[in-house]
């Protein structure tokens, strides 16, 4: 887990690329992961666009799969959300990271070496 880097962007700040420090990240992928505190039953929602491809990827379909995987997940016990980002200056790959850890919610950004991908273990709606 690394510490976000801002830059002030008129009345908002822009996240900057933990790869470079540039501040063009396109984000093409989300992943939400539901479950209570410790509980048995969960749940992941990944949605895919196609708007933007990282460098050096085929253009791809937009998707939404929906799991009971928690693999990849940012928190052990409880929820998180990754956007996953790809920077335009150096095309590597980010993830934003949102956590809930003890009734906190935490905010922060992982470099990222592979692709964010869910489990296929059925499930999946093609949009």
């Amino acid at each position: 887990m690394m510490k976000l880097e801002l830059k002030d962007y008129d009345d908002a700040d822009a996240i900057k690329c933990p790869h470079c420090g540039d501040t063009y990240l396109h984000h093409d992928e989300v992943r939400v992961f539901e479950r209570s505190e410790e509980a048995a039953m969960k749940m992941c929602v990944t949605v895919r666009g196609m708007d933007v491809e990282p460098l050096g990827e085929p253009p791809r379909f937009p998707t939404v799969r929906v799991d009971d995987s928690m693999v990849g997940s940012p928190s052990d016990r409880r929820q998180g959300i990754e956007v996953g980002m790809w920077c335009e200056n150096c095309g590597k790959r980010s993830q934003l990271q949102i956590v809930q850890h003890k009734g906190m919610t935490i905010l922060s950004i992982e470099r990222t070496l592979y692709e964010m991908k869910a489990v296929d273990v059925g499930g999946i709606c093609d949009a």
